[in-house]
């Protein structure tokens, strides 16, 4: 039993930076909760340390409390490698392996958000196509039942059943026409049972869901959905959700840019090799395959990229270049995208940012250690991840110490722009009401003119009558 290498120490003599970093914190954690006569807290101790350090002091607890780590010649005679919480690799080596959760990843853009329907959408929209398929039947249905009723109708009945489904009048010449002595109770009937249907309650309750529907604001939406959908876009992925804190760390710009291009690379070629019978597979392994020659094979120069590097330590670049809202997009874990869109969100120019589909890239993590008969530090950490206790501190450190995203960098902590809902332009269900009136309206006049070239003596009659 010792100290542990990962991720307090990289290698022995390490020059790295971090390397003195850990050393450092561990002397202070050390000295100040573990020597005789302290008091090993964990909330202060987890207050100094991220939650892989925390791990380590947690899980070594009785060893540090009995042991004397205060001299480096101590610490450099008895070492015990800790793993972090990472992406589980199996690898040669035999390791014990716990396995916490599966992650994958998701992306995000702007292109093409708004309010994608056509004119006559909104008209539909208070009844489903069914309903609609319903009611047509029945006003065919009713013109069929009233000519069978009384042969002399003919067009009438047609006039009568568009007449009233719009709440118009009726010529009275109609009347002697379509109520005969003759079936007049069988008629009375056909259209006592229309005009409370179809003529007074359908209208009635069209109106009611269209105008309830006007004063909501219009579905946004987006025309992708899936990777398969936006295989052709550029994306932009963070350096620090593709590389661990040490990788980070520990190497220069220029470094962690070719170790970006390595895993991505790997990632992605590994996809490539799917040869199962998975339709969703085949799709994922067609766009890894577009996604993998458009950044590493078929370009001419850097810029001609499909996947960039960003920080998230510098959002004033990234949010210039995802809010072009060409076909752009980001790609991160599911969680983090759910806390990047409220940020990416609030913006003076009204942009809006949708998430789509997860599952492109998607890993086991967890962690592993190596094999000791009896461990008495595998054994604990089982155990504190079954009790609860390892979830417990993983939500204290996501809540009291958050991993520091584009909006922490930026200083964001909640919307600055006010008034961001979207405004009701020309496409909205206000300027769809128009429409409506304008298409009734025209409705009506070409059933007139059909009226008085089918009917015109009757109507020349009714002019005669209430001639002055």
């Amino acid at each position: 039993m010792g100290i542990w290498k990962d991720p307090f120490e990289m290698v022995d003599g390490s020059p790295y930076e971090s390397y003195f970093n850990h050393t450092a914190l561990f002397d202070q954690v050390y000295t100040t909760f573990f020597l005789p006569g302290k008091i090993a807290d964990d909330y202060e101790i987890a207050k100094l340390s991220n939650f892989d350090e925390f791990m380590g002091f947690y899980l070594l607890r009785e060893s540090l409390l009995q042991g004397n780590w205060s001299t480096p010649n101590q610490r450099q005679s008895e070492k015990y490698d800790l793993g972090q919480n990472q992406e589980l690799v199996y690898g040669d080596v035999r390791t014990d392996v716990i396995i916490l959760e599966r992650r994958s990843f998701g992306f995000l853009s702007c292109h093409g958000v708004g309010v994608h329907s056509t004119r006559l959408a909104p008209i539909l929209s208070p009844f489903d196509y069914l309903t609609w398929t319903f009611i047509l039947t029945s006003l065919l249905v009713t013109v069929l039942l009233l000519n069978i009723a009384n042969h002399a109708i003919g067009a009438i009945s047609f006039f009568f059943v568009i007449a009233v489904s719009l709440e118009n009048s009726i010529l009275a010449a109609y009347q002697n026409i379509m109520f005969p002595k003759t079936h007049k109770l069988s008629i009375q009937m056909i259209v006592s049972v229309y005009l409370l249907l179809l003529g007074t309650t359908l209208p009635a309750w069209y109106k009611t869901s269209f105008t309830m529907e006007m004063i909501v604001l219009p579905e946004i939406s987006v025309p992708w959905r899936t990777m398969m959908d936006v295989r052709n876009f550029k994306f932009y992925i963070a350096l620090e959700s593709i590389l661990d804190d040490l990788t980070l760390h520990n190497f220069s710009k220029q470094d962690l840019l070719e170790l970006f291009d390595v895993r991505v690379g790997m990632e992605l070629h590994l996809r490539t090799k799917f040869q199962g019978n998975s339709k969703i597979l085949q799709e994922y392994r067609n766009v890894a395959k577009t996604l993998y020659d458009g950044t590493f094979i078929n370009r001419d120069n850097n810029a001609d990229r499909l996947i960039y590097p960003v920080s998230y330590s510098d959002p004033d670049t990234f949010v210039e270049k995802i809010s072009t809202c060409e076909k752009v997009g980001y790609m991160d874990s599911t969680e983090n995208l759910e806390k990047l869109v409220p940020y990416l969100n609030d913006n003076k120019k009204g942009k809006i940012f949708m998430l789509g589909e997860s599952g492109f890239f998607s890993w086991l993590r967890g962690w592993q250690f190596f094999p000791v008969k009896g461990s008495h530090t595998f054994k604990r950490f089982k155990g504190m991840v079954s009790s609860g206790i390892y979830s417990h501190w993983e939500k204290w450190y996501e809540r009291e110490k958050p991993v520091k995203l584009f909006r922490h960098y930026a200083n964001w902590k909640f919307p600055k722009v006010s008034g961001t809902v979207p405004r009701l332009d020309f496409n909205s269900k206000i300027s769809t009401a128009f429409d409506i009136c304008g298409v009734l309206f025209l409705l009506s006049c070409v059933v007139l003119l059909l009226e008085m070239s089918v009917h015109g003596s009757e109507i020349g009659n009714v002019k005669k009558k209430f001639k002055p």
